[in-house]
């Protein structure tokens, strides 16, 4: 692990190379949220936890997204090709494993816009590891994009304690800063969730609150709850 003190100044160090995950960071099957991304020690702000070259990579143009998917994945090799599938989809769900033959396309395009982040207004691409991050308006990763080393690196964005879930923020900046009921919304359209963070679960307490009658006793219930939030 690399220790950064300029914490927003983050660069991926030359002899860092891809994308076995280092033994501080673990994969793990969640009940609720497939598989996820966890620290097994100790973490402090500004450290590259790992960095990770994409699995598929796609340049858009007018070109509908599934035709640009399977020319992508017509030339990976296998074991990309079974990365890309074992990735989670948030738009399909299916039991049958026939059904992937009939309605590969619209798999193909579920998986992508579940799990694609933005390399640059035309670029984007999904990752084995970076795209199991799942996401919290209070996230405690950075993700940062190195266009000539074709590396993503993950930062941690606080410090992490051991155990701690890797979360990263699906916004951009201006939906970041929306009410929450804006942020859920997003989120159902184009991740079929609703946030759970502390900061989703106090902001729609406090609203709750706003919104109905008076009762003697709620206002320091709800300040409280909003004043122990990250």
């Amino acid at each position: 692990m690399d220790y950064f003190p300029q914490f927003f100044n983050f660069s991926i160090p030359a002899d860092k190379s891809h994308p076995l995950l280092p033994p501080e960071i673990e994969i793990r099957h969640t009940a609720t949220k497939d598989y996820s991304l966890f620290v097994v020690s100790d973490i402090p702000t500004g450290t590259l936890l790992f960095c990770e070259s994409p699995l598929v990579t796609i340049n858009h143009d007018s070109t509908p997204l599934d035709v640009l998917i399977q020319k992508s994945l017509s030339v990976a090799d296998p074991h990309t090709i079974r990365c890309f599938y074992n990735l989670h989809n948030a738009h399909h769900r299916w039991n049958d494993p026939s059904y992937i033959l009939t309605h590969k396309p619209a798999i193909q395009a579920g998986i992508w816009l579940t799990n694609c982040v933005l390399l640059s207004p035309f670029t984007s691409a999904v990752f084995n590891a970076v795209s199991r991050i799942n996401h919290s308006c209070i996230p405690n990763v950075e993700l940062e994009w190195s266009e000539d080393r074709q590396l993503m690196g993950v930062f941690a964005k606080r410090d992490l304690a051991a155990g701690d879930e890797v979360f990263r923020s699906y916004f951009e900046e201006e939906v970041g800063h929306r009410l929450v009921q804006v942020r859920r919304e997003y989120l159902r359209g184009g991740w079929a969730f609703e946030c759970g963070c502390k900061r989703c679960v106090n902001e729609a307490a406090y609203w709750d609150w706003k919104n109905k009658p008076s009762v003697p006793g709620d206002n320091e219930d709800v300040e409280g709850r909003m004043g122990s939030a990250d």
